[in-house]
């Protein structure tokens, strides 16, 4: 479904969303990525600007010749990490993804699964929190109504598109409240508000 078959839903419920949906029309749709490739970059690019996170991902898969699985992984050594920039703690964490999928194959049926589940099973893996599986979310399953309030741009955008004031515990509970006129499509809202911030 194309964003702009929402606008009426938006109209109705949140003026300030449906302007956004007029001004930039529909977006680009995200690119899936294969499940474990997915969450492998997010995991790479953790605390790193896009231009440097873009850089180490692509040398890492180059590293494996594009074979982003959980063996290649796991038959690397620690300087092979270190050789194209990913840190010791962030080789631990893709360790860890790799032991993760080895034991639960990557055929699982995600569609069956809630986003809660989801969010549930991967914290349980080192270096993965909630925001990067709400990412996963997004991005490679498409989820409809992921809301990462945690996510600087989306409280930023919503902060400013709103005009909402307070302590940082009154602005969060703020946001929350205006995310529930969104249901059940809050994913495509803050594709939005992403799309708002950058412009600020």
């Amino acid at each position: 479904m194309r964003e702009t078959a929402l606008l009426p839903y938006f109209r109705e419920r949140d003026q300030r969303v449906a302007s956004l949906i007029e001004r930039y029309g529909d977006l680009t749709a995200p690119q899936v990525q294969h499940p474990f490739e997915a969450l492998t970059g997010a995991i790479v690019s953790q605390q790193l600007s896009s231009k440097a996170a873009a850089t180490i991902f692509e040398r890492f898969k180059a590293l494996v010749n594009c074979r982003l699985e959980p063996e290649s992984i796991l038959a690397l050594a620690d300087y092979e990490f270190t050789s194209v920039g990913i840190s010791r703690q962030k080789q631990g964490y893709l360790r860890a993804l790799a032991e993760h999928f080895t034991k639960h194959p990557v055929d699982r049926k995600w569609e069956k699964m809630s986003d809660a589940e989801i969010i549930s099973e991967l914290t349980t893996v080192k270096g993965i929190g909630v925001w990067t599986v709400q990412m996963f979310l997004i991005f490679q399953l498409l989820r409809p109504d992921v809301f990462p309030i945690d996510d600087l741009g989306i409280r930023q955008g919503m902060i400013h598109l709103y005009r909402v004031e307070g302590t940082p515990r009154e602005q969060r509970k703020e946001l929350v409240n205006i995310a529930e006129l969104w249901r059940p499509h809050r994913t495509v809202a803050c594709r939005y508000i992403w799309r708002y911030y950058g412009d600020l």
